[in-house]
């Protein structure tokens, strides 16, 4: 399969066009190894249904054996190492398709295979009748929560392939719970590797006891600048106000800051000290929200690009809108000053804007150079410049003010480039891509400056804390992880999701991190610990999108199900958060546990959800039409 054919197919996934499973896991893979990580295309339609004959998994276990141990010696080796991934994830599809009998039978008949080199696995199975025992089990969770990592050649790897093309039964297994690492060493040398990489309960309590420091610091140089401007101001009331709120923001976020110096920024700019006041202004007209004052919410739809838009960001003082496309171009939306006055008055007295009329007025613009499908963009934090990620393994830099590209970014290694973030402060940005690695990258230099590794698979998100010393990734590995700027090194595990992640953010106040992606599940956690707070359940779809409310109280996240829905972040405690039966309207009805509410559209999966600095939600999506 070609770049260009994976990168549009694992956008089609990123899109909700399948169900399947893919690769995860949770530790650090040696990069320099692999060249690809394969999944098995079935040919037959039937790929998840459950096998009719009662013994069909027995059956499906023992030609796998067979099948290897008639296989030539040369290839023997590796693939006898399927043997017990196979032999414990059968038995686990036995026992959750509540089929006891069979799967105690299944255990009696094979268990001789693997109790020498597997005792205690295979004596935890031991332990396990029915499916309200897999809770309970260490083991079984292991297995079910992570992959079964096989490193293999790429000859062995095509003739289990082709092995495996008419075994739904096995190859159910393969999709779902193996992760084949296709490897540049020749067939028959032995490969270390093998087996469940994911970190451990107490290696990844140890993991998330590291030291982070999550406050936001203040640049001195930045703040007296702000300082003297605003003893300058003509009405002394409305700068006095500023002054109060700026002193009072500053100790509030300044608590466990991490040293202004330790990374390193230039001598702040007149536009710095213009761009910190404009933040001044708003915060001033910010608009207080809570479970009874839902934020008001521009949603808009893009019409006739459903297979073509793949992303959006919004500019940081709302008058940019970019969009990243399959057909290699990104699209930049100028909306005019007097638009935004608009929005932004209507906003101070509850309103969410004439939506008709910002849409109408926006000034379409192309920028063209990259030679793939665009897959992320990212606004600097002045809206002077625009970042692009693509499939052709570049990012672009932007200038939007003489619409040309200043440079190409290369670094990663294969595969498309899914996602890439600007620092809160501007210079240092980071990027996500199929090559399972996030990098960091300086505007003046053309070469990254950190590599994050240890993500099993894609890492399709990133996103940079406030304070600027920490990013944090999503992967399809079901797994997000926090990095350190400086070290280089993961600093936090996230692991409770089921499904790959598509979309992560943290609060403003940088305490908090919300992490959503295709099982639909939106889950809360705490960085300092690394523990989940809440898990909000309620949509239907994959999750695309969230961002936090400017006082971190409030969570909206927008998904492929045409919905925008509102959680409470502080409200309801995690006993209390549930499935949320009730759904919220437009008029903001609340609904169960930590759901406030739902706002639908009718064919419309919101790609991005984002809140201006006055708490504004915007929305947007791309309309979905029928399909013939």
């Amino acid at each position: 399969m070609s770049d260009e054919t994976k990168g549009i197919a694992d956008l089609l996934h990123r899109r909700g066009y399948t169900a399947r499973g893919a690769d995860a896991g949770g530790a650090a893979v040696d990069l320099g190894v692999v060249e690809s990580s394969a999944r098995i295309q079935p040919n037959t339609n039937q790929q998840s249904a459950a096998p009719a004959a009662p013994n069909a998994y027995s059956d499906a276990y023992r030609s796998l054996r067979t099948w290897i141990e008639g296989s030539i010696e040369l290839y023997r080796e590796e693939l006898h190492s399927l043997l017990f991934p196979y032999f414990v994830y059968l038995f686990l599809q036995l026992v959750t398709r509540g089929k006891p009998d069979l799967a105690r039978s299944f255990l009696d008949s094979f268990r001789s295979d693997h109790a020498d080199d597997h005792p205690d696995e295979v004596n935890a199975m031991s332990g396990i009748h029915d499916p309200t025992h897999l809770r309970d089990s260490d083991v079984a969770q292991t297995f079910l929560r992570n992959p079964y990592v096989v490193p293999m050649s790429r000859t062995t790897h095509n003739l289990l392939m082709s092995f495996l093309q008419d075994k739904p039964t096995l190859l159910l297994i393969a999709n779902e719970n193996l992760n084949f690492r296709v490897i540049s060493e020749a067939p028959g040398r032995h490969v270390e590797g093998s087996g469940i990489l994911g970190i451990r309960k107490a290696e990844l309590e140890n993991l998330n006891k590291q030291k982070v420091t999550l406050g936001i610091p203040q640049d001195t140089r930045l703040a007296q600048e702000v300082d003297q401007k605003l003893r300058t101001e003509v009405n002394s009331d409305v700068a006095a106000l500023a002054s109060s709120r700026l002193r009072r923001a500053r100790e509030e976020t300044m608590a466990d800051a991490p040293p202004v110096d330790r990374i390193p920024f230039p001598t702040p700019k007149f536009s710095d000290v213009e761009r910190e006041l404009q933040a001044l202004d708003d915060l001033r007209k910010q608009v207080a929200l809570g479970p009874t004052a839902l934020p008001s919410i521009v949603c808009t739809t893009f019409h006739n690009d459903h297979n073509t838009i793949t992303s959006f960001r919004v500019s940081d003082d709302v008058r940019l809108v970019a969009a990243g496309t399959s057909d290699s171009v990104v699209r930049v939306w100028n909306i005019s000053s007097d638009t935004v006055s608009t929005i932004n008055n209507d906003q101070d007295e509850g309103s969410g804007g004439d939506v008709d009329e910002w849409y109408d007025r926006v000034d379409n613009k192309k920028l063209i150079g990259h030679s793939g499908p665009v897959y992320g963009v990212a606004f600097s934090p002045d809206g002077k410049l625009l970042l692009s990620a693509s499939e052709d393994k570049t990012i672009r830099l932007w200038s939007l003010e003489t619409q040309m590209n200043l440079v190409a970014f290369r670094g990663h290694s294969h595969g498309p480039v899914w996602d890439v973030d600007m620092g809160p402060r501007g210079l240092y940005f980071a990027s996500a891509s199929h090559d399972r690695t996030a990098r960091l990258w300086s505007c003046d230099h053309i070469y990254p400056l950190r590599i994050f590794v240890g993500h099993l698979s894609d890492v399709h998100t990133v996103r940079f804390h406030p304070n600027s010393n920490y990013v944090v990734t999503g992967s399809s590995d079901k797994s997000a992880r926090l990095f350190d700027v400086q070290k280089g090194a993961s600093v936090r595990l996230f692991k409770e999701h089921t499904g790959p992640i598509y979309t992560v953010k943290i609060s403003p106040d940088g305490k908090l991190l919300a992490t959503a992606g295709e099982d639909r599940l939106v889950i809360l956690w705490d960085i300092g610990s690394g523990r989940s707070l809440k898990r909000f359940k309620g949509h239907t779809d994959v999750v695309y999108s969230l961002d936090f409310s400017m006082d971190s109280g409030l969570l909206a996240s927008g998904s492929a199900d045409n919905t925008v829905r509102i959680w409470d972040t502080k409200g309801a405690s995690e006993k209390e958060v549930g499935a949320a039966q009730g759904q919220g309207g437009a008029g903001g009805t609340r609904a169960q546990g930590s759901l406030l509410a739902t706002y639908p559209t009718r064919r419309t999966p919101i790609y991005h959800v984002q809140y201006t600095r006055r708490n504004l939600l915007l929305a947007l999506g791309v309309f979905k039409p029928f399909q013939k």
